[in-house]
């Protein structure tokens, strides 16, 4: 019984792919920005019905085809209704919720119409169909979604074009009728990105919509993730975006984004915490950006930055760095760039020479400083990978020593993030410069702590604004030591005696929060230096070997 049944289903499908199973073709709507004739109707044919759909096809197109061409479409509509009815409809509805059922034409099956469309468009939905006539004129008056019937022939894509736009249409019931919202259009994109994943469509690498969209990715990888434009390269790293996301905390935050009462970033960290995470936006984003370059097991954050979904491998993707520096001891070389809110940059430094005790000092300057996040990724030459995150608020000089000796490079993330509807086209500036010098005091980092073989004195170290300048402050008694909590008696590094001359020795404090600038005796005694900036400069003195004190050490001063 079930071998008569199949067979006569295959043959009326047949019969129907040659003669239309309506009685006559039925006039449609279409977007005229997304039809290749710039057409705002056409007619259609029902070319199969399903459990849960009902397929038609430009009646122009398919009167053109040959009968080859005619039969090779019978099969490509068959299987986007089976695949529509077996998979994309009961797993996409399971992960983001249910459409519109019945619809405004009160059917449960889903259209679909295949039409020809422009170059780069895959498919789409109009929301005005969803409405009734007397509400919008052009209305279909259908849940509706519309697919490129040349891309549903010609490639393996059809069922992801399909699985893509259902989820506009769950979104458009979840978020429009049910809560009367309007999803922000980036991440109504991005889920949909998703949607080929959920059904399995991007396991197999080679043809799927995944690798197109990670090629398209690599090709612009500093779009803005925000700054919806309609563009290839948008839907690309809304694509890479959302399979992070999911990556970090399943597709259950998929589930709760779309339950949510908020849109935009605000769904997305309302889902995080409905999971029992608290965790920015601005921080999903930034190990995002990182992952995008890292994209490996790192020594100091275990897989923080890397992918899961085996496809999203670093031997599928990695990006590969916005601009490269070489640099030679005491050369310096930089630039000046400017980077889309909600992007990232990756500007790597290769030492000139090896095997020298180097150190490279990165100046990084932006009036964007609040906003502009800032990571660094040390390779070495053994082949680990270390993360870390400088703080512009602090410095504006990054110190990496043993460049060239026992780092092999240093490759400088930055990062804007600026929150608000107005910012999302914003346009952030920034310089970077590079240089690299082997004095010994340039081998430490900003707080390092030092002592001299033999002596009890320990230092601090300061890192000046100018490439190459390096201060040291002697911390008078074991008492000032413990005024600081992050100051450990372990990381004291101990130096030879005459090295101490590399540095500059600081005598220049002033209290947190306090203008006045005090010099200290080495018998702690402190003295206001109340003289003008003019003055100041004309004594010698430098305005970076001023160390800002605690009120506890302050006050421990005569």
């Amino acid at each position: 019984m079930r071998k008569q049944i199949l067979g006569i289903f295959v043959f009326t499908f047949l019969l129907g792919i040659c003669a239309p199973l309506s009685a006559k073709a039925e006039k449609f709507f279409v977007e005229d920005n997304f039809d290749i004739l710039g057409r705002s109707g056409i007619n259609a044919d029902l070319r199969i019905e399903g459990e849960k759909n009902k397929i038609f096809v430009e009646s122009d197109f398919f009167n053109d085809l040959t009968d080859a061409q005619k039969d090779r479409l019978a099969g490509v509509v068959f299987n986007l209704s089976t695949e529509f009815d077996g998979k994309i409809y009961p797993r996409l509805r399971e992960v983001f919720g249910e459409e519109r059922s019945p619809g405004i034409d009160n059917d449960t099956k889903i259209t679909i119409l295949l039409h020809e469309t422009m170059p780069g468009i895959g498919g789409y939905v109009r929301e005005e169909d969803g409405y009734s006539r007397a509400e919008m004129p052009t209305s279909n008056g259908r849940e509706m979604l519309y697919v490129d019937v040349d891309q549903a022939m010609n490639s393996t894509l059809g069922p992801s074009f399909v699985a893509h736009e259902f989820q506009h249409l769950i979104t458009f019931n979840q978020k429009k009728i049910v809560k009367g919202l309007s999803e922000e259009r980036w991440l109504n994109e991005a889920r949909s990105e998703y949607a080929p994943t959920i059904v399995g469509y991007d396991d197999e690498w080679r043809t799927s919509y995944l690798k197109k969209r990670v090629d398209e990715f690599l090709g612009h990888p500093s779009d803005g993730l925000l700054d919806w434009r309609g563009r290839s390269i948008d839907h690309a790293s809304n694509n890479l975006f959302i399979h992070f996301l999911v990556d970090k905390y399943g597709t259950g935050v998929l589930s709760e984004m779309m339950q949510s009462d908020a849109v935009g970033i605000d769904s997305i960290e309302q889902a995080i915490s409905n999971l029992g995470y608290s965790v920015k936006f601005e921080d999903i984003f930034t190990d995002w950006a990182v992952s995008l370059f890292v994209n490996n097991i790192t020594s100091n954050s275990d897989m923080k930055f890397q992918y899961k979904f085996p496809n999203l491998s670093f031997g599928n993707l990695h990006v590969l760095p916005s601009s490269i520096f070489r640099l030679y001891d005491n050369n310096a070389s930089g630039a000046t760039f400017l980077i889309d809110n909600w992007s990232a940059q990756w500007h790597r430094f290769f030492p000139g020479s090896i095997a020298e005790e180097s150190a490279l000092h990165i100046r990084i300057l932006s009036e964007d400083s609040q906003n502009l996040a800032v990571y660094y990724v040390v390779n070495d030459f053994f082949g680990g990978t270390n993360v870390h995150r400088f703080n512009l608020g602090e410095s504006s000089i990054l110190t990496i020593p043993d460049f060239g000796n026992f780092v092999s490079s240093v490759t400088i993330i930055p990062i804007l993030t600026v929150r608000g509807a107005d910012s999302i086209s914003k346009v952030g500036a920034f310089s970077i410069e590079g240089f690299v010098s082997n004095t010994f005091a340039d081998q430490f980092a900003e707080g390092s702590l030092i002592r001299a073989e033999d002596d009890a004195k320990v230092y601090i170290v300061k890192r000046g604004t100018k490439i190459g300048e390096t201060f040291i402050r002697w911390i008078q008694t074991p008492e000032v030591f413990r005024f600081y909590k992050h100051l450990k008696w372990n990381d004291i590094i101990t130096v030879k005696p005459e090295f101490l001359a590399s540095f500059e020795e600081s005598f220049l404090v002033r209290r947190s929060g306090d203008y006045k600038v005090y010099e200290i005796d080495r018998q702690g005694r402190k003295k206001w230096l109340n003289i003008t900036s003019a003055e100041f400069e004309r004594n010698g003195y430098k305005w970076d070997a001023i160390y800002e004190v605690n009120q506890a050490e302050w006050e421990w001063y005569k």
